[in-house]
């Protein structure tokens, strides 16, 4: 998820039992919120101010907020995202390290035309705001006009090197695909890429990450994920993309957990490293549990390491994100009396030994599970909800010692 392109990334697993130096203390709390209703998504900057992005949906026309914090947790501004005629889905949004936030999602028309408008036309959408709250900029694709389609819409965002991206999927009745687009910050094309893995009949977007020099790396699903007389075909695939949209390399993560026939893997995140890249993913086992795995590559596609992790009841979910001394990890894990799961974050330093471990949430009999995590500098931030429960989550954010 085997030409050139698809040199098989074979990194040898690392075990926590030789993690070192010793496990520290984890990161100090600084801010925990109540939020209501739950968000779609989240974002942190250094300075440990967050975003969360929900949507305020209604039959024919919906809307998405955006909402700012301080350092302290205290709301800065709010911002509605509500085009004209149109209504409005957000999926995604990224901040810069000056605090320019990027949201991507879908678009349709308020009062469609015909009855296949208003089932399945929608397009892609980004709208970007400066560090105070006013609209730079805002970009859209119209969607298709066919029943037989179900239109376009952006998965991911990302801010980075003087680049915005969206990872922008469509959908079908039989398959999927993914376009990478690259704006300027001021909104200008810079790129638009179509994404192929050979031998693979869909592609399914997952995260995207954006390096200093404007490099844009994708964590994808792909393989037979729709109509298939192999369903279970799943393979968690890495692309890295040059600045200039070029194709750099593209890199399945291998599976020996199944041995010979279908397996289930998904790329779900990704995050950039002071030396390299790290995708998180999920993996099926034949037993029917999720492990989550993370596993580390150099610029150059390299392995360089790997670890895998129990996965949690219900929630199975894995988000990566980089702090200023490696990779952190957020996943779902299950209570040792297995009654239900909780969300566990790691903190691991650039030769993948483990720093630190820690809990975030309320002890209670609810299963818990992490819905987004981000970090910047030395701030780290998760949201996270039980099980069962979309109306509302909670938002920890933290600094690193």
């Amino acid at each position: 998820m085997r030409s050139t392109l698809l040199a098989c990334a074979c990194a040898a697993t690392v075990s926590m039992a030789l993690a070192a130096p010793p496990v520290a203390a984890g990161p100090r709390l600084t801010v925990h919120l109540r939020l209501a209703p739950a968000a779609i998504a989240m974002a942190v900057d250094a300075h440990g101010r967050a975003y969360t992005l929900t949507n305020d949906e209604h039959p024919r026309r919906s809307h998405a907020v955006l909402r700012a914090f301080a350092a302290d947790g205290s709301l800065r501004w709010e911002r509605i995202w509500r085009p004209q005629d149109a209504s409005v889905y957000a999926v995604d949004l990224a901040v810069s390290p000056v605090g320019t936030v990027a949201v991507t999602g879908r678009i349709k028309a308020a009062h469609p035309t015909t009855p296949c408008d208003e089932i399945w036309s929608y397009g892609w959408a980004v709208r970007t705001w400066r560090p105070d709250g006013n609209t730079l900029w805002q970009r859209s694709q119209p969607g298709w006009r066919t029943c037989k389609v179900f239109g376009t819409s952006g998965r991911a965002v990302a801010i980075g090197g003087g680049s915005v991206a969206i990872a922008a999927q469509h959908a079908d009745e039989y398959s999927g695909s993914i376009d990478l687009i690259a704006f300027d910050l001021h909104g200008h094309d810079r790129w638009t890429r179509p994404v192929r893995v050979p031998g693979s009949q869909d592609e399914v977007a997952g995260d995207l990450a954006v390096g200093a020099g404007g490099s844009v790396f994708l964590a994808a699903t792909s393989g037979h994920l729709f109509m298939s007389v192999e369903p279970d075909d799943e393979n968690a695939t890495l692309v890295k993309y040059r600045a200039d949209g070029s194709l750099a390399w593209l890199r399945l993560v291998p599976d020996d957990a199944h041995g010979p026939g279908p397996d289930r893997d998904r790329g779900t995140s990704v995050a950039l490293l002071p030396h390299g890249v790290v995708l998180g993913s999920l993996m099926d086992e034949p037993s029917g549990a999720t492990r989550a795995r993370i596993a580390a590559y150099g610029f150059g596609g390299g392995p360089r390491w790997e670890h895998r992790f129990p996965a949690g009841y219900h929630y199975n979910d894995v988000f990566v994100a980089s702090w200023h001394r490696g990779a952190i990890l957020a996943n779902t894990e299950p209570d040792a009396d297995g009654t239900g799961s909780h969300v566990v974050l790691r903190g691991f330093d650039g030769a993948a030994h483990l720093r630190w471990r820690l809990r975030p949430g309320p002890n209670s009999d609810a299963s818990w599970g992490p819905t987004d995590l981000d970090a910047a500098g030395d701030a780290i931030a998760v949201t996270g909800r039980p099980f069962g429960t979309e109306r509302w989550c909670r938002l920890w954010v933290y600094r690193a010692v």
